[in-house]
């Protein structure tokens, strides 16, 4: 015999099946907390995907004066009617839903969270209702008011910049969900 052992017990991660809105929750809360995001956005954000409200959160990076100098956008796909499937991923509550759901996503969320803190940016999150809710006023009122938010425009951009697209990741997991992030630019 060598003196080497090879162990015959291989390491097993186990997956877990959740619902995609669930996922998608849990992916919307991660991105706006990692971003700096409040306590009550995060929450806005987890219950509005979970129920199906929401189609886009756009968190904005601000400067001090809050001018907007670079977003990070999360849109659903409602229109796939795919949020009450399952979907599996690694069953390890030490790792985030985003590195779950796709390692490639929690890379560019993490570039972008060191974009944000290097530039000194605060977050100002803006949700956006699926087109049905935003075409029927009385529900866009009982969902804003159930989920404690208010009508609010998009923070201006400042002159002189330009919104540049950087990237955009769509997890093989879950099509129906991407991530988006556009970085302020000098003309």
């Amino acid at each position: 015999m060598s003196g080497k052992m090879r162990s015959l017990v291989r390491a097993q991660l186990k997956n877990t099946l959740l619902p995609k809105n669930l996922l998608r929750a849990g992916n919307a809360g991660v991105i706006n907390d990692s971003l700096g995001g409040s306590a009550d956005a995060t929450r806005i954000a987890q219950e509005g995907f979970a129920r199906g409200v929401w189609k886009r959160m756009t968190v904005w990076g601000l400067d001090p004066k809050g001018i907007a100098r670079d977003r990070t956008v999360f849109t659903v796909d409602h229109s796939r009617g795919d949020g009450d499937e399952l979907t599996a991923i690694a069953d390890d509550d030490s790792i985030d839903y985003i590195t779950r759901t796709d390692p490639g996503m929690a890379e560019a969320l993490s570039r972008t969270k060191a974009r944000y803190d290097r530039k000194g940016l605060r977050t100002h999150t803006v949700f956006e209702f699926t087109d049905d809710i935003a075409r029927d006023p009385q529900r866009y009122a009982r969902e804003q008011s159930a989920l404690g938010t208010v009508s609010a425009a998009a923070p201006a951009i400042g002159d002189g910049y330009d919104m540049e697209h950087v990237a955009t990741v769509r997890p093989a997991k879950d099509r129906g969900q991407f991530l988006s992030f556009f970085w302020g630019r000098r003309r």
